[in-house]
């Protein structure tokens, strides 16, 4: 388990029309910003995140469906994944930062909320 804080959110990183959230760590540039999510990850041991794993946005609970080749991996270095309320297409279309999670509605989010990573 990872526990992250939500520390920002840019003016346009929540869009009731995309199904999608994109997370990146405190080093993100001022132009993603924008479009994102900040979190502060604590300093546990690497992530893994696979079909079945869950992330908890405080209490709204999601299922992972699918992970992108190189989502662990960002996640665990920068900070960063895209969050995708949708099905999960056969191949990952969107790039490999990419985990698709159910149910397929956004989280209702705040600065300072939690979320959880659970393996």
């Amino acid at each position: 388990m990872k526990q992250a804080k939500i520390i920002s959110i840019g003016p346009k990183a929540i869009d009731s029309h995309e199904n999608i959230l994109i997370l990146f760590g405190e080093e993100v540039t001022d132009t993603l910003r924008e479009f994102s999510i900040i979190q502060e990850l604590d300093e546990s041991e690497k992530l893994v995140l696979k079909t079945g794993s869950q992330i908890k946005f405080n209490d709204q609970t999601y299922v992972v469906e699918q992970v992108g080749a190189s989502a662990n991996e960002h996640l665990n270095s920068i900070g960063h994944i895209s969050v995708i309320f949708d099905k999960s297409p056969k191949e990952d279309l969107l790039g490999s930062s990419s985990v698709y999670v159910s149910p397929y509605r956004l989280p209702d989010l705040s600065v300072g909320d939690m979320i959880t990573y659970v393996e």
